[in-house]
């Protein structure tokens, strides 16, 4: 029973992040909506480094954002900016913007501005994204792979205490 809960846990969450990656990679060629902002929030924080090497603090921010768009006379709402686990608007490599990183963005300016697309999915029109694709790729693959991989140490470590 336990080497059936370790795997359907690992193909779970293996094929969520898979998910992830192909809505991501779908997004780029879905139709578009002009957007309406409802919400816009930028919270700022400051950071201290837990590793003696690196001094000082850094400011931090992430942005969170409503808005709505129509489709087929329709409105809907969304506060999703890409797919992947994160949900918010990080840089590319995954990590959280500076707030002056945020205010030169070219998407912040568009959004400020209330003018923006939304990528809408056709066969779901509730599921859109502001930025097609995925932010850092290559973690999301690394981690299906070490999940898979923790998955079948886990399960051979059961499979041999039996």
């Amino acid at each position: 029973m336990l080497l059936l809960g370790i795997s359907v846990i690992t193909i779970a969450i293996a094929l969520y992040l898979i998910v992830q990656i192909l809505l991501g990679k779908a997004a780029e060629r879905w139709p578009t909506a002009r957007g309406n902002l409802e919400k816009f929030r930028s919270r700022t924080w400051t950071a201290t480094s837990k590793f003696p090497s690196i001094q000082g603090d850094s400011v931090q921010c992430l942005l969170d954002v409503t808005y709505s768009y129509e489709v087929g006379g329709k409105v809907y709402r969304s506060k999703r900016f890409n797919f992947g686990v994160d949900k918010y608007y990080l840089t590319e490599q995954g990590l959280y913007r500076t707030p002056q990183e945020l205010e030169n963005d070219e998407l912040t300016r568009q959004l400020k501005s209330n003018n923006f697309t939304v990528r809408y999915w056709p066969l779901v029109p509730s599921v859109a994204v502001l930025v097609p694709g995925i932010v850092n790729e290559r973690r999301h693959y690394a981690t299906v792979a070490a999940v898979m991989v923790i998955g079948i140490i886990l399960s051979f470590a059961v499979v041999a205490l039996q």
